[in-house]
């Protein structure tokens, strides 16, 4: 039952919409002061269905881009975007109108609120709508014009406040929304990505030059890490010109880096219900970018990723570094996604190979990533990881170890730095059973395809090696 004051809404609403409907002319005349008012009424969902309707939408789309008045363009437009945002149903409306077209074009305004409106619009029509994607981008070529728009912003920033006709805080409101649709036009249309080729450059451009607020996972900072999780990274054998932008030889540690230092600060603030959601761009980001890096700036990436010697003083996952926080959230059922890429992002810094994955993060947590890609591990990994591990750095004092250290393959911690543990004598009975265990497990590992070799205790009792009891 509606309330008094959602039915005074509604019936304010109705007399506003039949006002501005007896007026429309070509073009439809100023109406600042109705639409302003009437802009006051959406804030909420409840008393919106006069404004929700084909026939309030339309009304709407004719003063938001058929007025000659700027200001009763703009007001409208607002309108427009709120009903959208508060009444999900109401934006097929607009996905079946001719204005998708208008909306679009508004985007090619120097105004930055101009921007900021269409972008917002265009984002919440791909959502709950049978959105045409191909017009979109065949019609009305929305690619070339986000493209165009994330260029500006990155020269705007680029001369500096002073410098700019807009503050930077305009700038970052106009590209979160620009972003945002990038964002989702490339996931709803996934053949549309390298139309957005152009948007690398000046997107790196922006994340390098935002400062971080705190936490740092705030807009614009979020959309341009979504962004950096979906745009077409330009690769080295490309010899395209992007690469170069993407990693300078002056400094092609910028990028990782920030990213390294939102990653830590986003996990060490986020709860276990936001992981996923927040951490999963950063880690995917981090895996686009490890794909198409150049020898330095991988080897800068495993260093920053990969455990260290100091990380091996301790069963590896059980420290504070963020090569032990990422391997602790490789065991969170909580977050699906990371549990597949960052061990798809590990296994990218060990080269693709399986040997060298079981070495950086011990078998313990290569073991689940490999059976789930059906990657099989060769035959002497284990051992190997024993005898040598990928460690570059020693701790002070130890430069006699040049460089490599034995560890336990499967906790991934040095050897020498194991706890000793005293294991009592067993009884033959005890022995047996043991053997007995040993032998089941063997066989359910066997069974995995993740490793193809010969269970030890079934050798051991073909070459005579296990003593019968009288």
């Amino acid at each position: 039952m509606a309330s008094a004051g959602s039915t005074e809404k509604s019936r304010d609403i109705e007399k506003i919409l039949n006002q501005l409907e007896a007026d429309l002319a070509e073009p439809p005349p100023a109406h600042d002061g109705l639409l302003e008012r009437l802009r006051s009424h959406i804030t909420r969902p409840i008393g919106l269905g006069p404004l929700s309707t084909k026939r309030g939408i339309s009304v709407l789309l004719r003063y938001a881009f058929d007025s000659a008045s700027s200001t009763s363009n703009r007001s409208a437009r607002r309108c427009l975007s709120n009903v959208l945002l508060l009444v999900p149903a109401s934006r097929q409306h607009l996905a079946d109108s001719e204005y998708v077209g208008h909306v679009v074009n508004a985007m090619k305004s120097e105004d930055l609120m101009d921007q900021l409106i269409s972008a917002r619009i265009l984002f919440l029509c791909t959502f709950v709508t049978t959105f045409d994607f191909e017009a979109l981008f065949e019609e009305h070529h929305i690619s070339g014009i986000i493209n165009t728009t994330l260029s500006r912003y990155s020269e705007f920033i680029g001369t500096g406040p002073s410098s700019s006709r807009h503050g930077p805080s305009s700038i970052m409101a106009a590209c979160d929304e620009v972003l945002k649709l990038l964002y989702t036009l490339i996931a709803k249309h996934p053949s549309s990505e390298p139309l957005f080729s152009s948007s690398v450059t000046p997107v790196l451009k922006l994340f390098t030059s935002f400062s971080l607020a705190s936490p740092p996972l705030q807009p614009p900072i979020s959309s341009l890490i979504n962004a950096l999780s979906i745009l077409p990274l330009p690769k080295q054998s490309d010899n395209a010109s992007g690469f170069t932008d993407l990693f300078p030889e002056s400094d092609s540690h910028i990028i990782v880096d920030r990213l390294d230092n939102i990653l830590l600060s986003t996990i060490e603030s986020s709860t276990p219900s936001d992981l996923d959601a927040q951490i999963s761009p950063l880690i995917q980001s981090l895996l686009r970018i490890a794909e198409v890096a150049p020898a330095n700036l991988k080897t800068h990436l495993q260093s920053q990723l990969l455990p260290s010697s100091e990380d091996r003083e301790k069963v590896l996952g059980t420290g504070d570094s963020l090569p032990m926080r990422l391997l602790r959230l490789t065991n969170v059922p909580s977050a699906p996604h990371l549990m597949e890429l960052i061990p798809a992002l590990l296994f990218e810094l060990s080269d693709k190979d399986p040997r060298k994955l079981v070495q950086n993060i011990g078998y313990g947590y290569a073991a689940g990533y490999l059976a789930s890609q059906s990657i099989k591990l060769p035959e002497d990994a284990l051992s190997s990881a024993s005898d040598r591990s990928r460690i570059t750095e020693l701790p002070e004092g130890e430069d006699e170890l040049e460089g490599d250290i034995p560890v336990n393959p499967i906790t991934g911690q040095r050897l020498d730095r194991e706890a000793k543990v005293e294991i009592p004598e067993m009884t033959d009975e005890e022995k047996e059973r043991e053997a007995e265990r040993l032998f089941v497990l063997f066989e359910r590992l066997r069974a995995t395809g993740v490793v193809d070799v010969e269970n030890p205790v079934a050798q051991a009792a073909r070459e005579g090696r296990l003593e019968e009891k009288a």
